[in-house]
């Protein structure tokens, strides 16, 4: 009994850690300590496939329009895609600076299989003014942590 408790209470205090200092944070607050790298993530994607999980990596493109979505890229160059959560009336939840790219982030939120057509992939590239690759991965983020510059 008194060891779930000290579990539980350790737990707790570790979902409550700050955010690594000078990170800026978009949306809820997202769990920086469980963060797991992109690589690890789309190594093993089917372990992670609709669950909540935080996944680290570096912004390589984010949308100019709205900011609505960015992507993480890996080391070696594959992508998740990071879409923002929309609230119940249809409004993005947050969004997310259009400069932030080449910055360190944390996305937290459900990770799926990418499912975006071609003409979504299109939509996507003219948003991020560049050509992008279709990921196999996709989330739905409450919440985004940013590097500072």
């Amino acid at each position: 009994m008194r060891y779930t408790l000290l579990l539980t209470i350790l737990t707790l205090m570790a979902c409550a850690a700050p955010a690594p200092e000078g990170y800026d944070i978009y949306g809820e607050p997202v769990s920086a300590h469980a963060a797991i790298a992109v690589e690890a993530v789309i190594a093993d994607s089917a372990l992670y496939n609709g669950d909540v999980v935080a996944v680290a990596g570096t912004v390589h493109a984010v949308c100019q329009m709205k900011g609505c979505w960015l992507t993480l890229q890996s080391l070696e160059g594959q992508s998740i895609r990071v879409d923002v959560a929309r609230t119940g009336s249809g409004d993005y939840a947050f969004t997310v600076p259009t400069d932030i790219s080449g910055r360190h982030a944390i996305a937290q939120g459900i990770l799926q299989q990418d499912r975006a057509d071609a003409a979504m992939q299109h939509h996507y590239s003219q948003d991020a003014g560049m050509a992008m690759q279709r990921g196999s991965l996709a989330m739905m983020a409450t919440g985004v942590m940013v590097a500072p510059q």
